[in-house]
Formats: C-alpha cells, sequence, structure tokens
C-alpha cells in the first residue's frame, strides 16, 4: 500500500490524536529538561504533569489496543466487517439524526 493510499484510509480524528501525542512529547521533553538543568516543579504543576502523562498513555495504549483488534479481525475474516450495525440500529440511528 502506498503512502497516500494509506493516508486516504486515515480518519481525520486520528490527525488530532497524533498531534496531542506529539505535542505532549514536546512538553515532556522541555519539563524533563528544566528538571534536568535543576529546575523544580511545584506540587501543581507535577500534578498537572503527572495527569497529561497519563492521558498520553492511556491514548497510547487505545490506539495500540485499537491496531491489535484491527489486525485480529482482519486475520480472522479476511477483512474488516463493513458494516457492525444491524439494520433496525441504523434506521434508529437514521431517524434519531433526522431530528
Amino acid at each position: 500500500m502506498t503512502i497516500l493510499r494509506w493516508l486516504k484510509t486515515i480518519d481525520p480524528a486520528d490527525f488530532t490524536r497524533v498531534r496531542l501525542l506529539s505535542a505532549g512529547a514536546v512538553q515532556a521533553t522541555m519539563i524533563a529538561f528544566g528538571v534536568f538543568k535543576g529546575g523544580r516543579l511545584r506540587l501543581s504543576q507535577l500534578a498537572g504533569f503527572t495527569l497529561a502523562l497519563t492521558s498520553e498513555l492511556s491514548m497510547l495504549g487505545a490506539g495500540i489496543a485499537w491496531g491489535v483488534y484491527s489486525l485480529r479481525v482482519r486475520r480472522a475474516q479476511g477483512a474488516a466487517p463493513a458494516d457492525p450495525f444491524s439494520p433496525e440500529q441504523r434506521r434508529c440511528a437514521q431517524r434519531a439524526a433526522a431530528c
């Protein structure tokens, strides 16, 4: 698969997640550099950093789990199912969206 074909398959929300992860990596690098140079974190800064790091790791874990799931489904079925919803669920969602 070429890169261009692969890029067309990516959901725009995935790009947002990638940007968030890269921004978090930049912040972690800057904080680590400051601490390495002798700076100290206040309790509020440490709490914020811990919360941000936890959310980054959970997003990364969710992405890995999603990838593993996708690979397992593809291997088990030859391809991912086209529509996981029943016709009744689809009609109900369409009626709700029309309101």
